[in-house]
């Protein structure tokens, strides 16, 4: 199952943008009345999600992966 596929069947509502890096890596953003919240795709199995709430100065980091 793909990233979207599983965020969907999650009831996560699709990204407010999405674009490629310099990098080559895809950048899906979701920015809401909690905060601001994006996932970096790295790899086809790999991928970073950081997420910021309003008035924080920190930003929580989780990597993500499909391999064991």
């Amino acid at each position: 199952m793909t990233l979207a596929q599983y965020l969907r069947s999650k009831g996560i509502p699709p990204p407010d943008r999405v674009h490629a890096s310099v990098n080559a890596t895809i950048y899906l953003e979701w920015r809401t009345a909690v905060g601001y919240t994006e996932i970096e795709v790295v790899s086809p199995d790999e991928a970073e999600l950081r997420s910021v709430r309003h008035g924080s100065a920190e930003t929580e980091v989780r990597y993500l992966s499909r391999r064991s």
